[in-house]
């Protein structure tokens, strides 16, 4: 690794966007995507699945007011699992005492906060600030007296924090307000929610770590691992990047630190098999060189582990990046920077493994690619890198946002789309394609697939309601599980969506 090669972001205070794509993009989101979720936030959305998420807030800032009212006859929730999903008898009749919602709810909040900070990078809006200092009002008035900020156990019972790292997403709701803080900070200069993630990082790195009595765990849902090294480049505090180092030197070792949090899951005669691929903790990182399991996990701890590599400069460490990277961009990714091609999981599978009918392609990924992509770029400038992080922002992601305004699409599967080509390619439908393999391949339908002879040059290149242009593209060759070749005509998208 050479550090004169190394590169860092430019502050978005000390630019301004002005492609016209872009900054289309950029104002769909201050106008419609930011006042829609605020008002998702807090369960205003007619006929939307409620989110609770300032609820939970509420609810736990009314808990600590209570608390400091009472003193030593205050009596603390006893943790009782009610469900990765907790619901309400009567949704019409909240609890202002009761967390709902998922597990992982809190960090709801962080998005839209984060999302806020970098709006108002680019555009100074005083009535969204405004709100934005009233969330956070409500959210730092959740937290409680040692730092610890996590509705979900502060509702529910603080005697079981940090007993299901695996499952219950504390560390991700943890790393994502970081982000969350430092974007609104860096936006606005004001360290509230700043200082108040700051105080809940001191309480993590105070109860993680190789120290005897410390816990040797590290998150199921990856994403401290870049938000600790974010917070370390803003305050300068070594043990914020100590900590992120930690998690990532822990993560995979044996004895298994999930074994213990979940020996059920221990099968008696398997005990030395590798367990926990879908969380990237069946091997030690330095030591992984394909890209398994969740896909968003996945590309967020890549993310840091590139980050940390570049902090360290640890030559082994970037060596396991370049190696996942080149696994995922060379046999595990779409032709439009989309990965995880399997919903069951929302994650990767096997090589070249990338049906078009069944992609899942989860645009959480696609960001999560980017973000792993503009951390190789600082550490090397090659153009590869540029390359995906580009294809990925303008095809993987700027669909999602595009779609139909504030129908916001998890999944890129484009059925609309395919919907419409179909009945305009009926004709010249001639060949059938059914897969072979593994199980999943088992469960997707055949697919009627048109050659590229049999298809008129109008309909080759055709732009169709919902905006997308449609290109035939040259064979592109796929392995079965029993790795026998085919050609098949695939059909990509292009271009803006509505």
């Amino acid at each position: 690794m050479d550090k004169h090669n190394y590169s860092a972001p430019v502050s978005l205070k000390n630019i301004q966007v002005t492609d016209t794509f872009w900054k289309g993009e950029m104002e769909l989101v201050r106008k419609e995507v930011i006042p829609y979720q605020w008002d998702a936030l807090n369960d205003r959305v007619e006929g939307a699945a409620p989110s609770f998420c300032m609820h939970n807030f509420k609810a736990a800032g009314k808990l600590n007011r209570e608390k400091k009212e009472k003193g030593n006859t205050f009596i603390a929730p006893k943790y009782t699992y009610r469900g990765f999903e907790v619901l309400p008898e009567d949704p019409k009749q909240l609890k202002d005492d009761e967390f709902y919602g998922f597990v992982f709810q809190d960090s709801d909040f962080s998005k839209w906060i984060e999302a806020v900070g970098y709006s108002l990078t680019q555009h100074p809006d005083p009535e969204l600030e405004k709100i934005a200092d009233g969330a956070i009002d409500i959210v730092c008035a959740a937290q409680q007296d040692d730092g610890y900020l996590d509705t979900y156990y502060i509702l529910s019972g603080r005697d079981a924090t940090f007993t299901n790292l695996k499952d219950h997403h504390e560390l991700y709701c943890f790393g994502h307000l970081i982000e969350g803080a430092v974007a609104y900070f860096q936006a606005t200069g004001k360290d509230k929610l700043l200082k108040a993630a700051e105080r809940f990082a001191d309480y993590v790195a105070a109860n993680f770590g190789t120290e005897e009595g410390k816990l040797h765990g590290y998150p199921g849902h990856e994403i401290a691992e870049m938000a600790l090294v974010r917070l370390y480049e803003l305050t300068g505090k070594e043990k914020y990047s100590n900590l992120a180092r930690y998690f990532v030197d822990e993560r995979g070792k044996r004895p298994y630190y999930f074994d213990q949090e979940h020996p059920e899951e221990v099968k008696k005669g398997h005990e030395d098999e590798l367990r926990y691929s879908y969380y990237q903790a069946h091997l030690p990182v330095r030591k992984q060189d394909e890209a398994f399991g969740h896909s968003v996990r996945a590309v967020y701890l890549y993310s840091g582990m590139a980050d940390v590599a570049r902090l360290t400069s640890e030559e082994a460490l970037y060596e396991a990046c370049r190696r996942l990277w080149d696994n995922i961009t060379e046999k595990k990714m779409y032709v439009t920077g989309g990965i995880g091609s399997t919903h069951l999981g929302e994650a990767f599978t096997y090589a070249y493994d990338l049906p078009n009918d069944t992609a899942y392609a989860e645009t959480c990924a696609s960001i999560g690619l980017v973000f792993f992509a503009r951390r190789m770029l600082e550490i090397a400038p090659e153009a590869r890198y540029a390359n995906v992080m580009e294809r990925a922002l303008y095809m993987a992601c700027s669909a999602a946002w595009r779609w139909m305004e504030r129908a916001f699409s998890m999944s890129i599967r484009w059925r609309y789309c395919r919907r419409h080509v179909i009945r305009m390619n009926e004709n010249f439908m001639s060949s059938r394609f059914a897969r072979n393999g593994s199980a999943a391949h088992a469960a997707r339908p055949t697919w009627r697939v048109c050659s590229a002879r049999s298809v008129p040059m109008h309909i080759r290149k055709t732009r169709i309601r919902c905006f997308y242009i449609f290109i035939w593209e040259a064979p592109w060759k796929r392995r079965s599980a029993k790795r026998q070749q085919i050609s098949v005509w695939n059909l990509i998208f292009l271009g803006r969506g509505m």
